[in-house]
């Protein structure tokens, strides 16, 4: 059975253009920083713990910087406060983190034809590995 569907933030991580991650987050504010609670942990020594947050306000997502000490950078320009769209680049430390919305139904189990009816956008809430610039995990998504 599926129920509304809910926007689901898409953060693709990337690292001198190779995708590292992609990562969905349904929750209303992801952190994003080196800070181990941080939502998204990037551990780089040109972000701060608390680097950025991603805002859900309805269907679009807003970025605020969180003061951070290298700035934040959306499609090439430092920025306090962006709402994003579908194609922006947030640029922090080495990395760039390609953004993309979608909504997805909720679904609780009932139809064994799930994998048809999600495809590609079927992204759970995760809680971001930690990533280090100088390392790539083995497994690609």
């Amino acid at each position: 059975m599926w129920t509304m569907p809910r926007p689901v933030l898409v953060l693709e991580v990337r690292l001198k253009e190779r995708l590292i991650a992609s990562y969905g987050f349904t929750k209303r504010v992801v952190n994003v920083g080196r800070d181990r609670t941080s939502d998204l942990r990037l551990d780089h020594p040109g972000i701060s713990r608390a680097h950025f947050c991603i805002r859900r306000e309805g269907a679009r997502f807003v970025l605020e910087d969180c003061r951070s000490a290298n700035g934040t950078f959306v499609n090439e320009q430092r920025v306090s406060t962006h709402v994003l769209t579908d194609g922006d680049v947030i640029e922090v430390g080495k990395y760039a983190l390609h953004i993309s919305h979608r909504e997805v139904g909720e679904y609780d189990g009932a139809d064994p034809d799930v994998e048809s009816k999600l495809g590609a956008i079927a992204m759970p809430t995760v809680r971001a590995p930690h990533l280090r610039a100088d390392s790539v995990p083995t497994e690609e998504k």
